[in-house]
């Protein structure tokens, strides 16, 4: 079930993103590594720029453990957060910076559930602050080109909810 999951949340990822006009390859055996991403350099050389791309899926009542197992260095997390019948599923994409963010702040309510052993409620409170943590991230139609741009623009390890701009902006600051 865990892997059908996966290879559904890969095409919904894919998908978002060729919507966009953003190129995709499916690497084969590469570590970690879901997709990568690639658009045309700010250069006008006709160069492209790839940045690679994991793919998690959250479910119910599993998302601090699928969240943990994510790799949070230099590459760009796409978090697939399917809720069942309760919510349409969404899609969320954090750099390296903004996921460690997110797994402290699951990792210190969890430990606040713990010490308060209350666990029959500290599944849903954590699935709520986690929720309420990725919201900042979730991805809508524009949203993923501009979030490649920033981390093209400014680095793998820059928190891109605090740049802003558009993809031309991000683009006309890029490093050449």
């Amino acid at each position: 079930m865990d892997e059908l999951l996966k290879l559904v949340a890969n095409a919904r990822v894919m998908d978002e993103l060729t919507a966009e006009g953003v190129n995709v390859a499916l690497p084969l055996g590469a570590c970690g590594i879901d997709m990568i991403a690639f658009v045309e350099s700010a250069r006008g050389d006709r160069s492209h720029v790839f940045v690679p791309i994991q793919i998690v899926v959250l479910r119910d009542q599993e998302t601090s453990i699928h969240l943990a197992a994510a790799r949070s260095s230099d590459v760009l997390t796409a978090l697939v957060w399917d809720r069942g019948a309760r919510a349409p599923t969404q899609s969320f994409a954090l750099t390296s910076v903004e996921l460690t963010v997110v797994k402290m702040i699951d990792l210190l309510h969890g430990a606040d559930a713990k010490r308060a052993d209350a666990e029959a409620d500290s599944v849903a409170a954590r699935d709520s602050v986690l929720r309420h943590a990725i919201a900042p991230y979730a991805m809508s139609p524009g949203k993923w080109r501009k979030k490649l741009a920033a981390m093209i623009a400014y680095g793998p390890d820059t928190p891109t909810s605090e740049l802003g701009g558009s993809l031309r902006d991000a683009k006309s600051t890029a490093p050449h």
